[in-house]
């Protein structure tokens, strides 16, 4: 996908939201490439620079993080 926010949503995360808990915490949220490729598929954009999509589902299976995910996403767009 070539027009996306969703890199600059990954960079924003990486680079201004830490973990809170645990044996990494205070270190920057990183993400593998699967997630890294859902956040360019939810904020991709069309020729004219408007969102693709106004609501994204996510479908993982328990244990897969996805509130902790969309916390991310939560804090990159309240900024």
């Amino acid at each position: 996908m070539a027009r996306s926010l969703g890199r600059l949503a990954y960079w924003w995360i990486h680079n201004f939201v830490v973990y809170g808990d645990g044996s990494v915490y205070k270190q920057p949220v990183t993400f593998g490439p699967e997630r890294v490729q859902e956040l360019v598929h939810m904020y991709a954009l069309d020729e004219g620079g408007k969102r693709l999509y106004n609501h994204v589902f996510l479908s993982k299976p328990k244990g897969a993080d996805k509130s902790g995910f969309a916390a991310y996403v939560a804090c990159f767009e309240a900024a």
